[in-house]
């Protein structure tokens, strides 16, 4: 692992070798496919999901993993700053992206629980995304603390990745697709 600081290249090796695997409850994953995803806008109160693409913008619930609406126009509607024109149950307001374009999203979930997400690319140019559950650090196991990290998702073109705002939820986008991960008991 060229690169790599000598204490942190055993752990670097164990994450590369962890497969991708179904998150821990309560956490259940929904797929969809989405070709040309660029970045991705959550309401800043609630789990809906404006997902843009070359094709237009589509809107969904993240707790139920359905999309609720598409808007198929030619112009992907950004405002200025990574921000986007909402549409469906949130048409008139404006999201902030994180994406191809710049921006991000939380790493934690916040609430009573904190689930945390961290992002490495261990294997250039794929990147991993871990999930680690609450009163765990990713980083704890170096430091001779128990971790328990399970790896939900790898690719070599990660768009964002991160919890929306009210932490039930949390995304995965590539540019092809996007994973959905809700709480069970949200």
């Amino acid at each position: 692992m060229n690169g790599v600081p000598k204490h942190l290249q055993q752990f670097y090796s164990k994450l590369a070798q962890l497969p991708v695997t179904a998150p821990p409850k309560p956490w259940r994953k929904v797929m969809h496919a989405v070709g040309g995803l660029t970045d991705v806008a959550f309401d800043d109160s609630s789990d809906l999901l404006v997902i843009l693409s070359s094709s237009g913008r589509g809107l969904f619930n993240c707790l139920t993993g359905e999309r609720i609406d598409r808007d198929d126009g030619d112009a992907p509607h950004y405002t200025s700053r990574l921000l986007v024109d909402g549409i469906g149950q949130l048409k008139g307001k404006r999201l902030r992206t994180a994406g191809l374009h710049g921006g991000g999203l939380p790493v934690s979930s916040g609430g009573s629980e904190w689930w945390g997400l961290n992002s490495e690319t261990l294997v250039w140019p794929t990147v991993s995304i871990f999930l680690t559950p609450p009163g765990q650090w990713f980083w704890g196991a170096i430091h001779g603390k128990p971790t328990d990290i399970t790896k939900v998702a790898e690719d070599s073109e990660l768009r964002a990745s991160g919890f929306s705002p009210t932490g039930n939820s949390f995304v995965v986008a590539t540019s092809s697709d996007v994973a959905i991960f809700s709480r069970v008991d949200a």
